[in-house]
């Protein structure tokens, strides 16, 4: 054997030497990975553990500061050769493109609005896909969020006072689902063509939970309010409601605290001016809030909780829905665990739902001045199929809508859409979208022209029969929500918008150019 092959040997066994060593430390560190993932996260702090464990510093063990944001400023600093320019519809226009999925998790849309001024004006955020509008009621879409702006969008509101319409906000940042960090409330001043972030509602890192706004549940604009100012109330984790009232150049905390109350909120103000919020009983860690209940304001700034003597002990996530027609009117709809009205998911567990009445009489609207009916004995069960009960995944997918006609008429979201006809007021609710409950479509019990696990619902102005809805599948439209059966006209149940998650397709298309030289 000549001095040339032994060198040969010798170097292959030292690279396989090195290649098994790293492959054994490789392989150590997956384990450690998996013993701390072993059962997935199962918790909001598990979860926070698991992606800083999967993206700090290996030689600091932290989370590099800011890096969200240098992330963003990388990419939109790399350059681009060719032809190609990501900022442009180019790729879009090709038509050369067909939806291969995921079909489960592609387009989760939380917020959805039509414009007040053009029915045909639509626009829709998604939790990773950020700000789309269409302009021809659904036929084609454009995104306005930029690369280097926040993608997760969960809630926003247009201020249709005249003379204010062009404004928008939006909120970011979603905690239960994806758990896509946010950064902020974004606003628009010409009718939602561009964006700007409010910088009274950004600090500390967008990689990490430090920041009042950092998750947003829903937010609302008072139409009420004079044109002198622009007041528009948040609902954010970890248990603040915030106020402004000069369109976003300054905040105050005029319900709850920030780090120790409710993981889950809501705000909803009638045309009337007259403001409800929910806070969790639940808050971050399993404790107790110490801000919780059901809250009545008629300024924004002081508040009444009217809860209801006979509540629930234990209650997370609730949602509401103020009657158009009689605002006196509020539905709650909410997960209340171990009481209320019980079902069973696919794999036998109880899930526990109520669903209460609200009318104001008088005064503040507590006690005797206000009246509450409990009606979760009559939520939706079906005892065969159990795809379709009621099942909010824990209060993840969740809305309550009364039609803008019919005061009789409330829809109810969670993986499936019901209506009821009635109000509640008897179990006759009707399964109208969602999950194919009896496993005779297509792939995963889904509706060929629907898709479960709801978020968002809207009423065209023009004609509140034509809806939208906004799932994990996107935008969905039906000419017909009153149809005797919404889901066997499924030609009329019309997928408008499946949203990507456009910043990572970005980031991969500027590396194939950068890479490829094209």
């Amino acid at each position: 054997m000549t001095i040339y092959n032994r060198l040969i040997i010798t170097s292959n066994l030292l690279i396989f030497s090195i290649i098994s060593l790293i492959s054994f430390s490789h392989f150590n560190k997956m384990n450690e990975m998996q013993n701390l993932t072993q059962d997935s996260p199962s918790s909001i702090g598990e979860r926070a553990f698991w992606e800083n464990f999967r993206l700090r510093d290996p030689k600091t063990n932290k989370m590099p500061d800011n890096i969200k944001q240098r992330e963003y400023e990388f990419v939109s600093k790399m350059p681009l050769n060719g032809k190609f320019d990501y900022k442009s519809n180019s790729i879009q226009s090709l038509n050369t493109w067909t939806q291969r999925g995921p079909a489960e998790i592609g387009g989760r849309t939380r917020a959805l609005a039509i414009d007040v001024k053009n029915e045909s004006r639509i626009l829709a955020g998604g939790v990773d896909g950020g700000l789309w509008i269409s302009n021809d009621a659904g036929l084609t879409w454009t995104q306005k969020t930029l690369s280097e702006q926040i993608h997760s969008i969960t809630c926003i509101v247009q201020d249709i006072r005249k003379g204010k319409e062009n404004n928008w906000y939006y909120g970011t940042g979603e905690r239960i689902g994806s758990r896509s960090f946010g950064n902020g409330v974004f606003k628009s001043t010409d009718n939602g063509e561009t964006w700007i972030q409010l910088k009274s509602t950004v600090k500390g890192s967008p990689s990490s939970f430090d920041n009042e706004f950092d998750f947003t549940y829903s937010i609302a604009v008072n139409t009420k309010a004079p044109n002198t100012i622009d007041e528009v109330l948040v609902a954010t984790s970890d248990g603040c409601i915030f106020r402004t009232i000069d369109g976003g150049n300054s905040w105050k905390n005029v319900l709850g605290s920030f780090g120790t109350n409710s993981l889950n909120t809501e705000i909803a103000i009638s045309t009337d001016g007259v403001y409800y919020a929910t806070m969790s009983q639940e808050a971050a860690g399993n404790r107790i809030s110490t801000t919780k209940g059901i809250f009545r304001s008629i300024d924004g700034i002081n508040w009444t909780n009217i809860i209801p003597l006979d509540f629930p002990l234990k209650y997370g996530r609730f949602v509401i829905a103020i009657d158009p027609k009689n605002e006196n009117i509020v539905y709650f709809f909410g997960e209340t665990p171990n009481s209320g009205f019980m079902t069973l998911n696919n794999s036998g567990d109880s899930l526990w739902h109520s669903f209460y009445k609200y009318t104001y009489i008088s005064g503040n609207g507590a006690g005797s001045n206000g009246t509450w009916e409990n009606r979760s004995q009559n939520l939706p069960i079906d005892k065969v199929y159990r795809r379709g009960s009621l099942n909010s995944q824990g209060g993840y997918d969740m809305f309550l809508r009364v039609h803008p006609d019919n005061s009789n008429i409330v829809f109810l979201g969670a993986t499936n859409v019901y209506r009821s006809n009635d109000a509640f007021s008897t179990p006759t609710a009707q399964h109208i979208g969602g999950y194919c409950k009896y496993g005779n479509c297509d792939y995963d019990y889904l509706y060929p022209n629907h898709h479960p696990d709801m978020h968002n619902m809207v009423f065209l102005p023009s004609n509140p029969n034509i809806v939208l809805t906004g799932s994990d599948g996107g935008v969905h439209k039906t000419n017909d929500i009153l149809a005797t059966n919404v889901t066997k006209k499924q030609k009329e149940m019309k997928q408008l918008l499946v949203v990507c998650k456009t910043m990572l397709l970005s980031i991969q298309i500027k590396m194939i150019i950068k890479l490829g030289n094209i």
